[in-house]
């Protein structure tokens, strides 16, 4: 590998709430190897998405730039073709640029490709790929013929029938939509597909040129169908309620939900150890930029709610650990406010590159380095006629033009109470600053 160009390794899996890690405080979890990667790095305690939705969040850290400047609002929107990215950069600068598993930057036309490759990836900046479908999407698009690798491995191996048909039963359900253990084997359940596909990627890379690596791990999205040996072993652990779970499940019911998720998590926990065992293997860990983030959180039952589409901080802040190349005084915390798009410009500039003039993210670099401890003012949240701005201590929430609350994050964290009242000028503050940035919108 050519010196002072570091690899690149980011871990995204979808939907991972920030404060399920164990290295965050969550003594109930099994993640040793994030906890590790965590003890090697920094790790971001006030990190958030631009979107709590999948397509609009991945748009935004692939372009730098908030989604509404993107195009890219809902799971609906393809990402433009127009737009720069971060991927191409690094693919000019001479790096193998990959993705594996669910890159969800075409989501509304749903094409990955029979082995993972469409020529619109080439566009996007990647060489090469295994991109796979999503969950939900992997079953809603696999029929007459499976369309995308994921599918493809399922029906050569005689699966692909039993998974579609346990979706099947549980659509028919409101979210969680089932907890029960999936009737796939580890080794062909999604995430161990793409974890698989990943390694085999790496393997494959030559080492006389600098890689980036992105693995998109379908989990712990819904539904929670973790493989019946990793269920098995939360089936009698101890784990927390959620916050104003409302009637509608029972503190069991929750119980199990939550067990299937941390299932999941210690699932991909694994998964990722395999990864940078590879990486290490290679004997190239000491020069890799090792990321995990992920796309959103997931509310798991707080609040009354599931999945994702809100401005709860459950759902809008995002796990953030980063390790290797310009990390200085590893094992810190740093609570300065930051964007998943940030990362667009960090990669840049651990491979010694400017960003685009696009870009609006900032580079996490002085973050990592120790130079500087503050980043951002504020972070912005958005989904159409809802929205969201956090400054250190208030968040505004904003829906179809209306105050709809206002939280005091030091005060009150869990978020039960709107304060509007109580500080009228940070409203009416945070309201201008989010118009400022819609631009009228």
């Amino acid at each position: 590998m050519e010196a002072g160009r570091p690899n690149i390794l980011l871990l995204f899996p979808d939907q991972w709430r920030a404060d399920w890690l164990g290295c965050a405080g969550a003594s109930w979890l099994r993640t040793p190897v994030l906890d590790a990667l965590a003890a090697r790095g920094v790790r971001f305690t006030r990190a958030y998405c631009t979107a709590p939705l999948c397509a609009p969040s991945r748009a935004s850290l692939a372009a730098g730039r908030r989604p509404h400047r993107v195009g890219v609002h809902t799971n609906d929107d393809d990402f433009p073709l127009d737009q720069p990215t971060f991927y191409q950069h690094l693919r000019g600068a001479g790096y193998r640029v990959a993705v594996v598993g669910k890159c969800d930057l075409h989501k509304a036309t749903h094409v990955n490709g029979p082995d993972g490759w469409t020529p619109r990836l080439g566009v996007l900046g990647f060489t090469e790929a295994c991109d796979s479908a999503g969950k939900w999407d992997a079953v809603n698009h696999c029929r007459p013929e499976p369309h995308d690798p994921y599918t493809r491995h399922l029906a050569r191996h005689h699966l692909l029938d039993a998974h579609v048909a346990d979706y099947a039963k549980r659509r028919a359900l409101p979210k969680p939509r089932g907890v029960w253990a999936s009737p796939l084997p580890t080794e062909h359940h999604p995430d161990s597909f793409v974890g698989g596909a990943a390694v085999r990627l790496l393997e494959q890379f030559p080492r006389q040129a600098p890689w980036y690596l992105q693995v998109n791990f379908p989990s712990p999205h819904e539904p929670y169908d973790p493989p019946a040996e990793w269920l098995e072993r939360w089936q009698d652990a101890d784990l927390p309620q959620p916050l104003d779970p409302g009637p509608r499940l029972s503190p069991a019911e929750h119980l199990a939900a939550r067990r299937s998720y941390a299932a999941l998590l210690e699932m991909l926990d694994h998964q990722i150890g395999r990864l940078l065992a590879t990486v290490e293997a290679r004997g190239e860990l000491e020069q890799t930029l090792v990321v995990f983030a992920s796309d959103h959180g997931e509310m798991l039952g707080d609040h009354q709610a599931w999945g994702k589409q809100t401005f709860y901080e459950p759902a809008m802040a995002v796990p953030l650990l980063v390790a290797g190349p310009g990390v200085t005084q590893p094992g810190r915390t740093c609570d300065a406010l930051v964007e998943l798009p940030d990362l667009a410009p960090t990669c840049l500039a651990a491979a010694g590159l400017e960003p685009p003039e696009q870009f609006e993210a900032r580079s996490l670099t002085g973050l990592l380095d120790g130079s500087t401890s503050e980043h951002r003012d504020e972070v912005v949240s958005l989904l159409p006629g809802h929205r969201a701005i956090a400054t250190r201590r208030f968040k505004l929430v904003v829906r179809d033009g209306q105050i709809a609350v206002l939280f005091d994050l030091e005060e009150d964290p869990l978020e039960t109470g709107n304060l509007a009242e109580r500080h009228p000028e940070m409203l009416t503050r945070l309201a201008e600053r989010l118009g400022e940035e819609l631009g009228g919108e």
